[in-house]
């Protein structure tokens, strides 16, 4: 959901796109759309335009599928499906779709919407912004801005060229290069990383050298400060100080081209809600999966609708519950494995919190300040977002994001106490918070939510090869969500597992075939869309 892994300047790597298109079989395919020359979600999808899709309908008679989840990958999973001529049925234990996308508007200005889960689409995640295109929603860019510092008790802001203060003490090549520095000290890993998408990822060699490692633990036996990795965690949340480094490395690898960023206009939420309507009745809401069993060469889902137990057949199930939820499923017997049983038993999800902070007016820009990650600090609170950077109006929008143990000190306080919290960290920054906050509130820690227990999956030291026992198929039975991706974390990691989990059931059938001229296919429109 959402960490932000590092400063990404460089520019969109046309070259460097076209060769990961040649290492996709192994994983999922990746369309391209020009983000560069045509406006990013802006209309339908044309001839012209390379999707990422699974092969279409066959004329074999429809297998019944059964998802379990209806956030972003599950409803990606059925739309996949569905398009390929499955029938399908998901199941979701909530009374709404979307699970970890979700936006609220209720109590904020007219035209302001804030996000609860998913906040950010990057230029470099192809699979979303299909998505968005395909449903016809539109994606605006969060404009960059001036960025403030809050460090060792000193308050600054700095452009390129000017003095560090002399609180900080950095490294002379970090007072130089600043956290653009951070290419520097991950040159060498990226030059023996391989391909991070690949379903054989990571390689005994990386895990023996990084899998031990946070990623600061990795920063400093690079030569980094400890103000450079107070810089960093101030840009980054504190889930770099324990979350594995080998696993973010790799995500940073992927999207080390990453340079615009976008949200859908409206609500990031709109997108799960659309895949929702297209599908339709498919989708059952208020139904709790509470176990799986075997039964005639398929598969039984048993789920609790209206206080009464309904049992459903089915030829395969696909799974895209949270770890947590998994660990709590009764599964019958044999249909798990060891290694799969123990890597859902062990899975980690990160502690994240938010409180959003409404203001009669972006004050900020007094300052020349903006751009989404506005403030980093070394203060509780984290970091200060400016969500309200892509809305209309003049009124703002703060967000308080914080992790790891940050985020469990604000679990720990009453609702009603989160609010003060946020305001009487952000005061000690902007003092002006005390008479430009007009009173609206919102917060949210997703530790606490019954159905995630936590916001993403974040492998710790030891587990960079986790995801792959995770994702791997168990029989008829199919493993989705964003814990499978290498993108964990991001709406892009929840539809890829939907793509993956889509096409493991089209080549089950038989469709190998299809499934590399689909590959070939794509290939070739991609091109067309980059070079004319």
């Amino acid at each position: 959901m959402l960490p932000c892994r590092a400063m990404r300047d460089s520019p969109f790597d046309r070259r460097a796109f076209l060769k990961s298109l040649t290492l996709l079989t192994g994983t999922a395919l990746y369309g391209c759309k020009d983000t560069e020359s045509a406006p990013v979600g802006s209309g339908d999808a044309g001839a012209g335009d390379a999707w990422l899709d699974v092969p279409e309908a066959s004329s074999a008679a429809p297998t019944t599928i059964v998802v379990l989840g209806a956030g972003l990958a599950g409803l990606s999973t059925a739309w996949e499906l569905q398009k390929a001529g499955f029938e399908v049925l998901v199941l979701e234990a909530q009374g709404e779709v979307g699970g970890r996308v979700k936006t609220w508007r209720d109590g904020l200005v007219a035209g302001h919407w804030a996000e609860v889960g998913a906040v950010r689409v990057p230029d470099v995640h192809f699979m979303t912004q299909e998505y968005a295109t395909k449903l016809k929603l539109q994606l605006v860019q969060y404009t960059p801005g001036k960025s403030l510092n809050y460090l060792k008790g000193e308050r600054f802001v700095r452009e390129e060229g000017d003095p560090w203060p002399a609180t900080l003490a950095l490294t002379a090549k970090e007072k130089e290069k600043g956290l653009r520095v951070l290419e520097d000290y991950l040159k060498a890993f990226y030059q023996e990383i391989g391909d991070a998408k690949a379903a054989s990822w990571p390689s005994d060699a990386l895990v023996q050298k990084f899998d031990g490692l946070s990623l600061t633990e990795h920063l400093k036996a690079q030569g980094a400060s400890d103000d450079f990795v107070r810089l960093y965690r101030g840009d980054s949340g504190t889930e770099v100080d324990v979350a594995n480094a080998l696993v973010l490395l790799g995500q940073l690898s992927i999207d080390k081209n990453w340079n615009k960023t976008y949200i859908i206009k409206g609500g990031n939420d709109q997108l799960p809600l659309g895949l929702a309507k297209e599908l339709g009745d498919r989708v059952v809401t208020g139904a709790k999966v509470t176990r799986l069993a075997s039964r005639d060469g398929g598969l039984t889902v048993t789920y609790e609708k209206n206080g009464a137990a309904v049992e459903v057949a089915a030829a395969r199930v696909v799974c895209t519950l949270p770890p947590p939820l998994v660990r709590k499923l009764t599964v019958e017997a044999g249909l798990l494995s060891a290694e799969k049983k123990a890597a859902y038993d062990n899975a980690k999800m990160m502690s994240a919190g938010r409180v959003y902070l409404q203001t009669k007016r972006k004050f900020w820009q007094d300052e020349g300040l903006g751009g989404l990650k506005m403030v980093r600090t070394d203060l509780p609170i984290e970091r200060i977002w400016d969500t309200s950077n892509p809305m209309d109006g003049t009124a703002g929008q703060l967000m308080v994001y914080v992790q790891h143990d940050n985020a469990k000190a604000l679990a720990a306080l009453p609702e009603a106490g989160r609010a003060p919290w946020a305001l009487e960290g952000v005061k000690t920054v902007f003092p002006a918070i005390a008479t430009e906050h007009d009173g609206v509130s919102k917060s949210k820690v997703w530790q606490d939510d019954p159905w995630t227990e936590g916001a993403w999956y974040s492998p710790e030291k030891g587990d960079a090869r986790a995801r792959a026992a995770l994702a791997k198929p168990e029989g008829r039975l199919h493993f989705g969500g964003e814990h499978t991706s290498i993108w964990a974390g991001w709406m892009n990691g929840a539809i890829e597992s939907g793509k993956r989990v889509a096409m493991e059931i089209q080549a089950a059938k038989g469709t190998t075939a299809s499934l590399e001229r689909g590959l070939r296919d794509t290939l070739a429109v991609a091109v067309r869309a980059i070079f004319g």
